[in-house]
């Protein structure tokens, strides 16, 4: 009966994105605002955690209707972003496409390309990551994005797949992707990282808001170990329309001291204060939803990454 009901779901899913796919950019994404508000309704333990994590980061300095607000642009953002996945392949052949998306600090990436052929991308779930990695395509820049399926949902991963693959973006999952990730700095590709997420008891400590979290380090060690240089980038929406800057920071500076266990949590930390900031510029174009705060007292024991840094927290608060 589970498998009846998910393939009904994913039928219905699938029926409504075909759709959607029919409207013009301007009519879809006003629906993905419409869809975003009624989801901000039906999905109570989502707009809850939102609340919570916005709590967390603002405190006092905001009132509860602007944190309401920003969690609401954040939902109505997020669906717009999936539509446009859907509708990119053909706005990219739209003559104001490059008017509708402008860069940023273009001079960062050629500095690193200078450096090495073979560069790491890190970025988060600011503005939209599927726009930077489709962009990166129809510059004929190879890039393989490093990422994780969406949980419980095989089917529509699966569709979400096939249509990043027909756009030309060849994600590799982070499971068992290390030779991929290997073979692909040595053959020049660039690996693009989404580093905002709860990495759990195999993440590095590191501070996100003034608050401690559990952080993937994955690019930090890739960069440590090959050379390749790190640069953050995100892009983010202008206007309610498909207007988006794609923002590219100058090279992280990494550290290298000897101790490896330090400098890859310094590494990590360094990558995620640039996500940050991304955040601060445009809190409402950021997924408020994950619980990127959350800790867990069994992470810092036995033989985890995390164990490492246990003397740093205080566990009896946990």
């Amino acid at each position: 009966m589970k498998n009846f009901f998910d393939n009904v779901v994913f039928f219905i899913i699938r029926c409504i994105l075909t759709a959607i796919q029919a409207l013009s950019i301007n009519n879809a994404l006003a629906l993905a605002r419409f869809m975003g508000s009624v989801g901000w309704w039906l999905m109570p333990q989502y707009r809850q955690a939102s609340l919570q994590n916005l709590d967390i980061v603002y405190g006092d300095t905001k009132t509860q209707k602007e944190k309401k607000a920003i969690a609401l642009k954040s939902f109505q953002h997020f669906v717009s972003v999936t539509i446009e996945l859907l509708h990119l392949p053909r706005l990219s052949k739209r003559p104001d496409f490059w008017q509708c998306v402008q860069f940023e600090g273009k001079e960062h990436l050629h500095e690193a390309l200078a450096l090495n052929k073979s560069i790491i991308f890190a970025t988060g779930h600011t503005g939209s990551w599927e726009l930077c990695a489709f962009a990166s395509t129809i510059l004929d820049m190879p890039l393989m994005p490093v990422a994780r399926p969406l949980d419980n949902a095989q089917k529509l991963n699966e569709y979400m797949m096939d249509i990043r693959r027909k756009s030309g973006i060849d994600i590799v999952y982070k499971r068992g992707a290390l030779r991929a990730m290997v073979r692909a700095l040595r053959d020049g590709t660039a690996l693009a990282f989404i580093m905002d997420q709860n990495a759990g008891q195999n993440g590095v400590l590191t501070e996100f808001f003034g608050h401690k979290v559990s952080s993937h380090p994955s690019a930090a060690a890739m960069a440590m170990k090959f050379g390749a240089p790190v640069v953050a980038v995100y892009a983010y929406r202008v206007g309610k329309g498909f207007n988006y800057r794609i923002h590219i920071e100058p090279i992280v500076k990494m550290v290298n001291t000897g101790n490896e266990v330090a400098d890859l949590q310094e590494n990590t930390q360094r990558i995620v204060t640039i996500l940050e900031s991304f955040v601060r510029a445009h809190p409402e174009q950021w997924l408020w939803s994950h619980r990127r705060f959350r800790l867990k007292k069994k992470w810092f024991t036995g033989g985890s990454r995390m164990a490492h840094y246990a003397n740093q927290v205080d566990l009896s608060k946990m």
